[in-house]
């Protein structure tokens, strides 16, 4: 009985890290299609804000707490943003 817990606890701690690396790449991707179709920032923003909160349960806060906080600020500010001629571009 001890080891099927065991068991458990370690698929737990797998799928933990699993979900932090998914949601860190899902950022990173984000804030690459941020910079190359600037048009969208609401909705890159939005994705950012959203796996950024979701580090907190997948990646140790998203690097101790920076990766989420640097998460959360570039997805306010590109949500929030707007540039004069953006509509032109």
């Amino acid at each position: 009985m001890l080891g099927s817990g065991v068991g458990l606890f370690e698929f737990g701690v797998i799928l933990t890290g699993v979900v932090g690396v998914i949601a860190g790449i899902i950022v990173i991707l984000a804030a690459v299609m941020l910079v190359k179709r600037p048009k969208k920032r609401s909705t890159w923003g939005s994705l950012i804000i959203l796996f950024s909160l979701f580090s907190i349960y997948g990646a140790a806060m998203g690097g101790f707490g920076i990766g989420l906080v640097l998460g959360l600020i570039g997805g306010i500010l590109a949500v929030t943003w707007k540039r004069k001629n953006m509509e032109n571009q």
